[in-house]
């Protein structure tokens, strides 16, 4: 068995000769692909991502091995995402996800079986169980305007992702638990900052105790300043600087100017030459991109950092991912305790929710559209009514437990295997520390704004990219809570914009990698066939984006290329 990415598949219940197990037991058959490591024994864990770093340090197969085999909660909650592994003891088959369910592995149950793979289309093509066969429809009303999933649905009826710090066991039948965030007392916003700041330095000391030269992903806002700023200055010269983008641009810029102050080297990838490539080459980057993704996120977006990485050292890198659930992502106006309504959610997911990834409706079948539409907006008014009473802590926890595993994981997961990426705001006593916040103090970035002065005033006082500087965030008064609503109401005002324009802000290299992939249709029309009479696009505009009567944005483009990855898994 192949697939875009090295992954593996177990079985239970009888076999029927469709694959060639690598490993059995009584109650289970292993079958790898394109793994470096021998299939799991007694002893030595086979991991499924290259990042087997806890927030103590690298954790050798030994230590990794007692945690899973024993479930050890405090050792498997310490994994740092994205992470999964597993493990033989005695005759039973273990495996562990991370905490936050980053690493994308996914099920299938039959009535006469359970597949467990890596890949979700690996599943979809497997014979027999019916449902699993063909596309989920709900999933993609839900994608076609969030661009990716809620939950832990896919786009493949039958197949559901494993819910985060999933613990399974195969012997002679399949055992299940979980590993769970702790929750924290609710901590006073210095007392936060205190923990926080003492925490991240002592993550990033014993980090470059192991990796000595990592890469940081520097940007021009504030998460990757932080991961920054908590490295002693004396040890800032270990660390090389990536930054994503084209020069003279605002974020490039200032991350320049950060990296230039500190003396770091810096390499500055740009994408301006996506041009150059052919539009067969933006076809296939995009569809591989999109395979990797198992076609439930932005096959567009990834295919541009895909191509900007090419030729770059990969290896150890240091990420600043993370920093949302600390300043409230989808925060806005004056912070005060207020109830879940469904109004709540509808008015969030108009202006915010449904409008970067969301298609453009001529492009879908009149009755899919009008569907997606309702669906959507049910799905999530659900989701945020499931995740607590009260306003501002559902929305970071929708932020956290969907947002951040079905966009943000999905996206490492698909570079998991290229190197060592470790995220320390993603660290589980970071979390702890964000979620005992009150939302006021997290609201208009005031708890990280403090942090950061906290760790590094000189790096506080520059401003972010599109924002006024950490420092007068930190700050209190009336001009303080002007300047950050007014930076909020910037943010609001662009999102309104963008919906009343009826599309969303492109990727970085969207829009170069869109225009290929639509002269690839438009110079073999045959090749979006297998998306026509589905009942998801409308086969005339089909007709006209292949005639070019019509072009497309590239949201609707990543969708469409989703969708032709996701009916070829199913017809195959």
């Amino acid at each position: 068995m192949s697939d875009a990415l090295p992954g593996f598949l177990v079985l239970t219940g009888p076999a029927d000769g469709t694959t060639a197990g690598s490993g059995a037991r009584e109650g289970w058959r292993l079958t790898t692909w394109d793994l470096s490591g021998a299939p799991p024994e007694g002893g030595s864990p086979l991991p499924v991502s290259r990042t087997v770093w806890s927030s103590r340090g690298p954790v050798s197969p030994a230590l990794l091995q007692g945690w899973m085999t024993r479930g050890d909660e405090p050792g498997l909650r310490s994994m740092m995402p994205p992470f999964a592994a597993l493990a033989v003891d005695g005759d039973d088959l273990v495996l562990a996800t991370d905490v936050l369910g980053f690493r994308q592995v996914f099920v299938r149950e039959d009535d006469d079986r359970v597949a467990v793979s890596t890949s979700a289309r690996a599943l979809a093509t497997l014979p027999g169980g019916g449902t699993a066969s063909r596309l989920d429809r709900g999933a993609l009303l839900l994608q076609s305007r969030l661009g990716y999933q809620l939950g832990q649905d896919t786009v493949y009826a039958g197949v559901r992702k494993l819910e985060p710090g999933t613990l399974l066991r195969w012997s002679s039948d399949l055992r299940r638990s979980r590993v769970t965030l702790e929750e924290g007392e609710t901590l006073p916003l210095s007392e936060a900052v205190r923990r926080a700041a003492a925490g991240l330095r002592e993550f990033l000391e014993r980090y470059l105790d192991a990796n000595p030269e990592p890469t940081l992903q520097l940007t021009g806002g504030q998460d990757s300043r932080l991961v920054l700023s908590a490295i002693p200055p004396a040890r800032r010269h270990q660390v090389r600087a990536l930054t994503m983008g084209d020069p003279g641009t605002p974020d490039v810029d200032l991350a320049a100017e950060i990296a230039g102050r500190l003396g770091l080297q810096h390499t500055v990838r740009g994408l301006a030459d996506l041009g150059s490539l052919s539009p067969a080459e933006c076809f296939e980057r995009v569809r591989d991109a999109s395979a990797r993704l198992d076609a439930m996120a932005d096959p567009l977006a990834k295919a541009a950092t895909l191509w900007a990485e090419e030729g770059f050292e990969q290896g150890a890198r240091l990420g600043g991912l993370g920093g949302e659930i600390g300043r409230g992502f989808f925060y806005t106006g004056r912070v005060r305790p207020r109830p879940v309504t469904d109004a709540r959610t509808r008015r969030l997911a108009r202006w915010r929710l449904f409008v970067n990834e969301a298609v453009e409706p001529a492009a879908l079948d009149p009755s899919f559209a009008a569907d997606a539409s309702r669906h959507a907006m049910d799905v999530a008014t659900r989701t945020f009514a499931d995740a607590g009473p009260e306003w501002y802590g559902a929305t970071d926890e929708v932020y956290l437990w969907h947002r951040m595993q079905r966009w943000a994981g999905l996206s490492e997961t698909a570079v998991c295997f290229d190197r060592e990426l470790v995220n320390p705001l993603l660290d589980a006593g970071f979390l702890r520390i964000a979620r005992a916040l009150a939302p006021r103090d997290k609201a208009h970035g005031r708890f990280l704004a403090r942090l950061q002065v906290a760790l590094d005033a000189d790096l506080a006082a520059l401003p972010l990219e599109g924002r006024p500087s950490p420092a007068a965030l930190a700050g209190t008064g009336p001009a303080v809570r002007a300047a950050a609503v007014a930076s909020t109401g910037r943010r609001v005002a662009g999102k309104v914009a963008q919906r009343l324009a009826r599309h969303g802000r492109a990727p970085a290299g969207g829009h170069a990698l869109a225009n290929g992939v639509l002269r690839h249709v438009r110079a073999t029309p045959a090749v979006l066939d297998p998306v026509r009479g589905l009942g998801i696009f409308s086969d005339a505009w089909l007709d006209d984006l292949t005639a070019g009567r019509t072009g497309a944005q590239p949201a609707t483009v990543s969708f469409l290329v989703n969708v032709l990855v996701a009916q070829d898994a199913t017809t195959h």
